[in-house]
C-alpha cells in the first residue's frame, strides 16, 4: 500500500492548480483518496484476520453477484455460461433492473421504499452486502470494478470467501483511477489520478478470481504488479439463436449500442455520409437509445442521410436486426469485448471496429474485419466500401466472422467455468 510520503505529495501535486474549478477539483482527489486509502487499510485486515471459508473440492457453489447492465442480451451472455456450470449451485444477482429467467438464477431486488429514500445504485449495494451478510456463499463478485468490484472484494475479505471480480469495461476500469469510465462517480476526477490508480489496483490484487473479456486486461493488470487468478472468458451467446440468415439482408450496416458519448455514434454518421456520397444505395440502422438520441437524429439531419440512417431505439429482438444487415461497425473510443460485435459475428457479419479494448481476441485483420486506429474515418470507409463492393470478399469474411465467434458459444463457456471453478476449489484447500 502508498507510503503517507506517496499519499501526501500526490496532494500537493493536486493544490498547484489554481481558480475555483482547481480547488473543487482538488477537494475531490482529496475525498478519494482519503476514502480509498481507508478503504485498503480495512481490505488487509481483513484478510489478515477475518476467518476463512475454503470451498468444497466437490459440490454445488452458491455465488452472490451484483451489476448494472442495460440490455437482457448482455446479462445472459454473462450469466448464462456460469449457471450452465456443473459447479454452479445457484446465483443470487442482486439488481435493479429486471433479471430476465435464466437457470439457477434468483434475481434479489432492493425494496421499492429503499430506492425512494437513497437512491437506486445505494440500495442495490446497501442489499448486497445485506444478503452476503445473511447467506455467506461461497463466493462474492461484481460486474465492473467501479463501484461493484470494490464493494464485492471487501464484503468477501469480511466475510472471509471468495472474492470474484468481472472486468467487464477493460483497462479503463482502473486505468488512471477509473477517470475514464463509465462510473458517474469516478468520472468526476476529470483527469488521471496515479495515487487512486494505485489503490485500485491493491484492490484487484485481494480480488481471489478475475475474469476478463480478453489478454489485454490481464496484460494491464499484470504489467501493474497484480498477482492473483485471471482467466480470459468473453461473454457467453447461443450459437443456435445468433447465426447466418437465410434470406439477403436488407440493411448494409448496423450499429449496435447505448447513444452515450462513449461510443462515438457521430463517429458513425460521419461514416455513413461519405459512404453514402459512393454508394447511393446504402442503408444503415443505430440499433440502442440513449441521451444522445436527439442529438444524433439531429446530426444525420444535419448531414442529410437522415433517410439513410434509420435509428431502431431499443430492440428485444437484435439476433433478428444483426441477420437483416451485412456489415457490422463499432466506433467506440474505449471497450471491453464488445458483446454486440460477438451477437454480430456469429450472425456472420464482418466486424469494421475501432481498436480498442479485446476487439482482438475475435477480430483478425483482413481476415473477417478490420481494425481502426485513432478514430480513421477514410479508413472506416475505404474497409466499407471495399466489403459492400465485392461479394466474394463479403461471403469470405462472413465466415470467418461466425468461425472466429463460435469459441463464445455459450456451452463452450459453461466448460470453461467448470475448470476454472474447480481450479479455484483447488486453490482454497
Amino acid at each position: 500500500m502508498g507510503t503517507a510520503t506517496d499519499f501526501y505529495s500526490t496532494l500537493q501535486k493536486n493544490t498547484k492548480q489554481k481558480g475555483p474549478k482547481g480547488l473543487a477539483d482538488h477537494v475531490v482527489h482529496l475525498c478519494f483518496h482519503v476514502i480509498l486509502w481507508l478503504y485498503i487499510c480495512i481490505l488487509r485486515l481483513a484478510r489478515r484476520f477475518a476467518p476463512r471459508k475454503p470451498l468444497p473440492e466437490h459440490g454445488p457453489l452458491e455465488i452472490l453477484l451484483t451489476g448494472t447492465f442495460f440490455s437482457d442480451n448482455w446479462i445472459i451472455s454473462l450469466l448464462g455460461p456460469l449457471a450452465l456450470s456443473t459447479r454452479c449451485g445457484r446465483i443470487r444477482m442482486v439488481s435493479t433492473n429486471p433479471i430476465p429467467a435464466i437457470a439457477k438464477v434468483e434475481p434479489i431486488y432492493p425494496p421499492k421504499l429503499l430506492i425512494k429514500i437513497i437512491g437506486r445504485s445505494p440500495a442495490r449495494l446497501v442489499t448486497f452486502v445485506w444478503f452476503g451478510l445473511l447467506t455467506r456463499p461461497h463466493i462474492i463478485g461484481g460486474l465492473h470494478l467501479l463501484i461493484n468490484g470494490l464493494t464485492a472484494i471487501l464484503v468477501a475479505k469480511l466475510l472471509g470467501v471468495k472474492a470474484l471480480y468481472s472486468c467487464c469495461g477493460g483497462p479503463t476500469e482502473c486505468e488512471g483511477g477509473g477517470y475514464n469510465s463509465e462510473n458517474h462517480l469516478f468520472c468526476r476526477l476529470h483527469g488521471p489520478d496515479q495515487f487512486i490508480e494505485r489503490r485500485l489496483l491493491d484492490a484487484i490484487s485481494m480480488a481471489d478470481l478475475v475474469i476478463t473479456r480478453g489478454h489485454r486486461a490481464i496484460q494491464f493488470f499484470q504489467e501493474h504488479g497484480v498477482a492473483t487468478q485471471f482467466h480470459v472468458v468473453p461473454g457467453g451467446m447461443d450459437g443456435k439463436k445468433f447465426s447466418p440468415a437465410e434470406k439477403p439482408a436488407e440493411n448494409d450496416l448496423i450499429m449496435v449500442g447505448n447513444l452515450v458519448p462513449r461510443k462515438r455514434v457521430d463517429l458513425f454518421l460521419e461514416i455513413v455520409s461519405k459512404v453514402h456520397a459512393i454508394n447511393p444505395d446504402l442503408r444503415a440502422v443505430v440499433i440502442g437509445d440513449g441521451p444522445l438520441r436527439q442529438t444524433l437524429e439531429a446530426r444525420a439531419q444535419a448531414l442529410a442521410i437522415d433517410n439513410v440512417v434509420y435509428f431502431a431505439g431499443y430492440q428485444t429482438n437484435v439476433a433478428e436486426w444483426l441477420q437483416r444487415a451485412k456489415v457490422f461497425v463499432l466506433t467506440s473510443e474505449a471497450e471491453g469485448l464488445s458483446q454486440a460485435m460477438i451477437q454480430a459475428m456469429l450472425c456472420g457479419l464482418p466486424a469494421v471496429v475501432s481498436h480498442v479494448g479485446e476487439a482482438e481476441e475475435l477480430v483478425q485483420d483482413g481476415v473477417n474485419g478490420f481494425m481502426i486506429r485513432d478514430a480513421d474515418i477514410d479508413a472506416y470507409v475505404k474497409n466499407i466500401l471495399a466489403l459492400l463492393g465485392k461479394q466474394t470478399m463479403l461471403t469470405a469474411f462472413s465466415l470467418a466472422a461466425r468461425q472466429s465467434a463460435e469459441r463464445c458459444d455459450v456451452h463452450y463457456l459453461a466448460q470453461k467455468w467448470d475448470g476454472i471453478l474447480n481450479e479455484l476449489s483447488e486453490s482454497s484447500v
